[in-house]
């Protein structure tokens, strides 16, 4: 698009180059030379069509190869078994099927189970740099890689034993976490005032009371990066208690008969 901005905006110039030289296309009865104008604004027209055609045969190839990246990496997802088993043990938390203590025995130190968990979030940090070089956009990983990163974000047994202890190992998921979470709280922030009275279906963040908009270490330490301004960040944690205070006016108010 701003390609595209660019090239209008020359068009314009060009258009405005000829108009302001039009005294000096006079031919002897003191006439404009119309029909020159007109050959040399078409051509600046056609120039300016052939352009915006490769700006956009560009575009839709780096489409393209994006939608064809992000399925590569789900297809990478998918396909590895111990990816798959990860997932399902944090989801297995989130529905309340298993405990920290469970996990605490799953994932202990120095165990196979543990490595694939770091495996896990390591993933999430290559996706991060994807993300924040801008080969894919934050919709297609919104789309496919939005409630798997949340599940392990918002576990507290990751965030006590490896996210908070290893955070510098970790810089792009944080990132990538600040990233989705205002994704996910303004489409929630929307639901809630459109839809006040639907709480089954909004669109709310797996295990939000886990939420780590709120620790100073991990929003200072973003900001030192120099990945997300700290206004950004404000933002992002007003929008989250916005959420809080609706969701706990929601919780407090009785049940109807």
């Amino acid at each position: 698009m701003i390609s595209i901005c660019v090239v209008l905006l020359v068009f314009i110039c060009i258009c405005f180059f000829q108009i302001s030289n039009l005294d000096l296309i006079r031919i002897e009865d003191n006439t404009y030379n119309s029909i020159s104008i007109l050959i040399d604004l078409s051509v600046s027209l056609l120039t300016l069509l052939g352009i915006l055609f490769a700006v956009k045969q560009l575009w839709d190839s780096k489409k393209l190869n994006e939608s064809q990246f992000v399925m590569d990496l789900n297809n990478e997802f998918i396909s590895n078994p111990n990816m798959l088993e990860i997932e399902r043990q944090l989801e297995k938390y989130f529905i309340g099927k298993s405990s920290f203590y469970d996990l605490s025995k799953l994932w202990a130190s120095s165990t196979k189970e543990r490595q694939n968990l770091i495996s896990y979030l390591v993933y999430f940090e290559g996706l991060s740099v994807s993300v924040q070089r801008k080969i894919i956009g934050m919709e297609s990983t919104d789309d496919l890689f939005a409630y798997r990163f949340f599940l392990a974000f918002h576990n507290p047994f990751l965030q006590q034993e490896e996210l908070l202890d290893y955070i510098h190992y970790y810089r792009g998921c944080f990132v990538l976490y600040f990233m989705l979470s205002e994704v996910w709280l303004k489409r929630w922030i929307l639901w809630k005032n459109r839809y006040p009275n639907d709480t089954k279906n909004e669109p709310a963040i797996p295990l939000f009371n886990y939420s780590l908009l709120d620790n100073q270490s991990v929003c200072d330490f973003v900001v030192q990066n120099k990945k997300i301004s700290r206004r950004k960040i404000k933002k992002i944690k007003k929008m989250a208690d916005y959420i809080r205070k609706k969701t706990n006016k929601e919780k407090s108010q009785p049940i109807e008969d």
